[in-house]
């Protein structure tokens, strides 16, 4: 692991402690408050805070165990390779950065949890003031209606009223007003302080892990996959090669053939010819137009084969054709 790496995981480890010793010493301080929170605001806060704690705590540790699977070949790391020479399988060109988009989606998504909180808490924390000064001013009138009272309208033994129901309502404004900035002090401190620093380590981290494992499989992977697949294309290419040669040997065969039949047709046709003249000179003019319409349709017949035995022998070569290449 590089020096930055463990600056990393050190950095959000000091501010891990950092974030315990503040809640330890502060449970002491806040807990009569939180108690006293009529809303339920601050403990709602707490208990949100202390879930997304835990989540960052198990994402960071996980994401830095997985930097030693870099060097054993398990984890992220192992099945990041096996994406790849799946994918070089079905391809000619392989890019490793649709396999790393999709750990580093999968590892974001995780702690996308813990930045919601911290959003959450900060929210929970505004809700809180406004409730909080909502419900001291409650009590402020109160108080004021109480005071309000005239002398002359008291009697004598409602004195200690007098004295006493004033105080209530006071009472009732500060519960509010503490409860107000100890939402807002909570959830900006716990919220937008500590968890978002913490959150951004452990995406540092993330971001350090994605490096690493595409520099390592760029130096000592890459290289080997590619030459498997340019050792796939060029068996591939010299079995479409022979099969081109056997199919221009068939070619030449069958063309050869084809040359030898038109020729032996052709001297027949030459043949019949002469022995047509020779007949045209020995016999009448009735049997002459019977024979030579006869020899007419023998050549005819035999021009009809010949189309028909070079269509066969076409159709025949695109058959063999078609079952080398497919």
């Amino acid at each position: 692991m590089t020096q930055r790496q463990a600056k990393d995981f050190w950095i959000w480890l000091l501010l891990l402690a950092l974030t315990l010793i503040i809640v330890v010493w502060g449970l002491g301080e806040w807990n009569p408050m939180i108690h006293t929170d009529s809303n339920g605001l601050t403990l709602l806060i707490f208990v949100l805070f202390v879930m997304a704690l835990i989540i960052n705590v198990i994402n960071t540790l996980y994401v830095f165990f997985e930097f030693n699977n870099l060097k054993r070949f398990r984890g992220l790391f192992s099945e990041h390779i096996h994406s790849l020479k799946r994918a070089a399988k079905q391809s000619i060109s392989i890019d490793q950065e649709f396999s790393i988009s999709l750990i580093e989606n999968r590892l974001l998504r995780r702690e996308s949890w813990v930045q919601l909180s911290s959003n959450l808490m900060i929210t929970l924390g505004m809700i809180g003031t406004v409730l909080g000064l909502t419900t001291s001013m409650a009590g402020l009138q109160s108080a004021m209606n109480k005071i309000e009272l005239t002398p002359s309208s008291l009697a004598e033994s409602d004195l200690s009223n007098l004295v006493n129901s004033p105080i209530d309502g006071l009472t009732q404004a500060l519960s509010g007003m503490s409860s107000a900035f100890l939402t807002t002090l909570l959830g900006s401190i716990l919220g937008g302080f500590f968890l978002k620093a913490l959150s951004h380590s452990t995406v540092n981290l993330i971001e350090d892990l994605l490096d690493n494992i595409r520099y390592k499989t760029e130096l000592e992977y890459m290289s080997g996959i590619r030459q498997q697949i340019w050792e796939r294309e060029i068996t591939k290419a010299g079995h479409v090669s022979e099969k081109l040669r056997s199919f221009i040997g068939l070619s030449g065969g069958v063309e050869k053939n084809l040359k030898m039949i038109i020729k032996e047709l052709n001297d027949a046709t030459n043949e019949m010819n002469k022995f047509t003249n020779s007949l045209s000179q020995g016999i009448g003019e009735s049997e002459k137009g019977y024979l030579l319409g006869s020899i007419k349709d023998v050549i005819k017949t035999q021009n009809d084969f010949t189309f028909v035995l070079i269509f066969a022998l076409v159709i025949l070569t695109l058959v063999s054709l078609y079952q080398m290449f497919f």
